[in-house]
């Protein structure tokens, strides 16, 4: 069996996962996930047990699931290597109904009752109730169709999910009957959740930056919805990550006219319009730098303090040290990201304008590499969450090639080099127009008025030009 012959057999996987998406999507159009801190409102022991229970049976179920499922896809390959008149389909069917007979009952589609067949074993059964066991088989099964179908798992193109037990979240029902999982306001004033097994916590709003105490209520009163919710333990804390559904609002775009947004040194995004002068800076790049420089040094000095530790417990604190440094830094990006996105998303709104448009970035960090925000930023984090942030409001984003977009006169088209005197100033030297302005927003302008739309690297005129 040639090579060639073995890619054409992995090309016939079909239907796994369909046409849904984990992330992004429609789902995340209108579904913002809160963080909301609880506490156990009973024995904190005794729940702080339960909790952990279900967290290793659904890291041992979800892992179980992935492994059953590729050696089940493995076996497939190998029979249709055998005898090449076999059908993926029916062979698989045959495999996955073997493999659950005992579990099975009455089954309309193997491959959609295959995890949650699994799940009824009774090391899992006995210890994770049906809706954790329910939703969770759904989730991996979709994630696993999503990796042969799109991400080429069994061509060797991307590894097996395997998924840590200390970052394993909980996933917890929301069904529309009883209301599984439900927050509720009580006579004392003090706001609580629960959920399976009768289990009460007391939800911790703090200082309430992110205003969940007003999610939570729309929650209450009905005017939010929430589906199914998951429950992570970091660190001793317990957090609800609850995708709170929101009715999307009706605004008036015009579609005609657009955003350009120029991420930058000085100024992490300036967003000007095609039409219009209204402009908006958002941003500090100088703390963004240092806030990350300062990151840098903290690490490295760790790094050294590591490399002389003998051995033992001071480096092994020393080593989670260093990861919760990671985590501080990521979290730390991922919030200057969403306030970054969100200002973008108003700047539209506030302008009526129906469309943004950004540069195409991924894949030129090497031709970029004195860019701040390539060098030091999550880009593609950014661009995702402008891009579903739009989605929910009914803006559509598009990528534009970067060619000339910073060397080009916004205001007569005039393309020279040397027209953008510096990081911060532009001036056209066509003696005709002669106009001045900021280098960012002039940037900015020439994205939101450009028409050079493209999806790849491949696609940008500066990459047919270093050919």
């Amino acid at each position: 069996m040639t090579h060639l012959n073995w890619c054409v057999i992995v090309n016939t996987i079909t239907n796994w996962g369909g046409q849904t998406s984990l992330c992004g999507g429609d789902y995340m159009a209108s579904t913002l996930t809160k963080r909301i801190q609880i506490i156990p409102a009973g024995d904190f022991k005794e729940t702080y047990q339960t909790l952990r229970d279900w967290r290793y049976h659904s890291h041992k179920l979800a892992n179980t699931i992935m492994s059953e499922m590729y050696s089940i896809s493995q076996q497939v390959l190998r029979e249709m290597i055998k005898d090449p008149n076999l059908k993926w389909k029916d062979c698989e069917d045959k495999l996955m109904f073997e493999r659950i007979k005992d579990n099975a009952g009455k089954v309309h589609n193997v491959k959609a009752s295959f995890g949650y067949c699994i799940s009824k074993e009774p090391h899992f059964a006995d210890n994770l109730p049906s809706g954790i066991r329910s939703i969770l088989t759904t989730k991996v099964t979709k994630e696993y169709g999503i990796d042969c179908k799109n991400n080429g798992l069994l061509r060797g193109q991307v590894s097996l999910r395997n998924r840590k037990l200390d970052s394993m979240e909980i996933n917890l029902p929301n069904g529309n009957v009883g209301k599984t999982s439900r927050f509720v306001l009580e006579e004392d004033g003090e706001y609580y959740f629960y959920t399976l097994q009768r289990l009460k916590f007391k939800v911790i709003f703090g200082r309430d930056k992110s205003n969940n105490k007003d999610a939570v209520n729309k929650l209450i009163s009905g005017e939010y919805k929430m589906p199914d919710v998951m429950l992570k333990i970091s660190d001793n804390k317990l957090f609800l990550l609850a995708p709170i559904t929101m009715e999307d609002k009706e605004y008036k775009l015009d579609p005609s006219l657009s955003v350009g947004v120029d991420l930058g040194i000085s100024i992490p995004a300036v967003c000007g319009l095609s039409k219009g002068l209204d402009r908006s800076y958002i941003g500090n790049g100088k703390d963004i730098v240092n806030y990350r420089f300062a990151m840098y040094k903290r690490r490295r000095n760790l790094q050294k303090s590591i490399q002389l530790s003998s051995g033992g417990r001071g480096r092994s604190k020393k080593l989670k040290a260093l990861n919760r440094l990671s985590t501080i830094e990521s979290n730390w990006s991922k919030t200057q990201n969403h306030r970054i996105s969100k200002k973008i998303i108003d700047f539209a709104l506030t302008n009526n304008a129906g469309c943004v448009k950004m540069e195409l970035l991924e894949g030129f960090k090497e031709e970029h590499n004195s860019n701040m925000v390539l060098k030091n930023w999550t880009y593609f984090q950014l661009a995702s969450m402008v891009e579903y942030k739009a989605k929910a409001v009914g803006i559509s984003v598009v990528k534009i090639d970067p060619y000339h977009t910073s060397q080009m006169c916004s205001v007569c088209g005039h393309y020279e080099k040397g027209q953008r005197v510096n990081q911060s100033e532009f001036k056209c030297l066509n003696t005709e127009c002669g106009y001045t302005a900021n280098a960012d927003y002039n940037a900015s302008v020439n994205i939101a008025k450009s028409d050079k739309i493209v999806t790849k690297k491949e696609e940008c005129q500066y990459n047919k030009n270093s050919k």
